[in-house]
């Protein structure tokens, strides 16, 4: 009975001392690298429900505001251009904040 008791007690402990730890160890930015192989020198245009995002010049990266929906990567360069989209997905520190 005591030990059940302990085990209860430690595992309410870890609990409330670590629930919040996703929120303090995930960032709201992310790193976005884009390389258009065929297409050096690219303009590269990044959109999400957070914003728009550039990069000036392919091969290149920028930071970008994690968001829930899809990221939207739309590159041109002369008359060429080319538009792909990357579905959104939960890591697992949104699973960690699911839980507090």
């Amino acid at each position: 009975m005591i030990k059940n008791l302990l085990k209860l007690i430690f595992f309410m402990f870890i609990i409330f001392n670590f629930s919040n730890c996703a929120s303090i160890v995930s960032d709201s930015t992310q790193v976005v690298s884009v390389d258009t192989p065929n297409c050096k020198g690219a303009k590269c245009r990044m959109t999400n429900s957070e914003g728009v995002f550039y990069i000036q010049s392919t091969p290149g990266s920028t930071a970008i505001q994690k968001a829930y929906g899809d990221l939207t990567i739309t590159c041109e360069k002369d008359d060429f251009s080319f538009t792909s989209i990357h579905k959104s997905k939960a890591n697992m520190a949104t699973y960690g904040n699911i839980l507090v």
